[in-house]
């Protein structure tokens, strides 16, 4: 199979930095924590003020008996009038009992495990990448000495037919080295496939298929001993983290569940009204 690439990783460093611009679990992370930083935003402007415009149409239409007078005789008088009413007004929450706050806490508690979440996926992508990037490879150096060796075996067993030849060789001399030369084409064959097998894991790891890689370079940032190693989990792994945030958001739900039932103060003022007044002379009945 011919992958078609317009780059390759040669080197550790450059495959990490493809895997992190393309991989699909770590742009997944990325955009959920975008929609958290949202929730963020949005709790944060439930503190703030609102303003809400309201708009009144209203249009009578009645008919009047009037009775009988000095005036004149009794008639029915048509009359229509229409009013319209806009009004914008500014409300500002005062007192919520807690629950506007409470939702903020919850929210950033929401973010900050996110960003642990992210970190976790990022540690495992990263993980991955430098497992394929070895085993890359370690493949290819397999392959090498497989293939060296059946050209190896291929000179042995040319040797061992020419003493057959001389009658300085045994049938089971001859017999031996043919067989140690299929196993290594088998072996040579095997190691193909091993390679071929890594590049595919490199490619859905990394976003390109493997170029001419250089050796694995020293990681940095090895604990010196296995206790150094679990206080530094305890400290900074993500998944760690990311549940005790959870726990903080959690807490603050509840919280903001239990103020729901409390008090709520909001001070509204009008900052602009519109009143419009409109009406049709009056008409007798009967009149044109």
């Amino acid at each position: 199979m011919v992958i078609a690439r317009a780059a390759s990783a040669d080197s550790l460093e450059d495959a990490i930095s493809f895997a992190y611009r393309s991989n699909p679990t770590l742009l997944a992370a990325r955009a959920d924590l975008r929609v958290l930083d949202e929730r963020y935003v949005q709790a944060r402007a439930a503190l703030g003020p609102t303003v809400g415009v309201s708009e009144v149409h209203a249009f009578d239409d009645a008919y009047v008996d009037q009775p009988a007078s000095i005036f004149g005789p009794a008639r029915t008088a048509h009359q229509t009038a229409t009013t319209d009413n806009a009004q914008l007004v500014v409300s500002q929450p005062v007192y919520a009992g807690g629950e506007l706050e409470t939702a903020v806490s919850a929210a950033l508690a929401d973010v900050r495990a996110g960003r642990e979440n992210l970190r976790q996926q990022e540690a495992g992508v990263l993980n991955t990448v430098i497992t394929a990037y070895a085993d890359v490879l370690l493949s290819q150096n397999l392959q090498t000495i497989a293939r060296q060796n059946v050209e190896a075996l291929n000179q042995q067993l040319a040797e061992v037919e020419a003493k057959f030849a001389v009658k300085e060789n045994t049938l089971t001399d001859r017999a031996q080295a043919r067989a140690r030369l299929v196993a290594a084409r088998n072996g040579l064959v095997e190691a193909r496939a091993g390679f071929a097998d890594a590049q595919a894991r490199y490619l859905a790891a990394v976003g390109v298929a493997p170029g001419q890689l250089e050796p694995l370079p020293d990681l940095p940032g090895i604990p010196p001993s296995v206790d150094d190693a679990f206080d530094a989990a305890d400290r900074a792994n993500p998944q760690i983290l990311a549940a005790v945030y959870t726990e903080e958001a959690s807490r603050a739900r509840v919280a903001q569940a239990r103020a729901s039932d409390r008090l709520r103060v909001s001070v509204s003022a009008p900052c602009l009204s519109n009143l419009r007044l409109s009406t049709s002379p009056t008409r007798m009945r009967g009149e044109s």
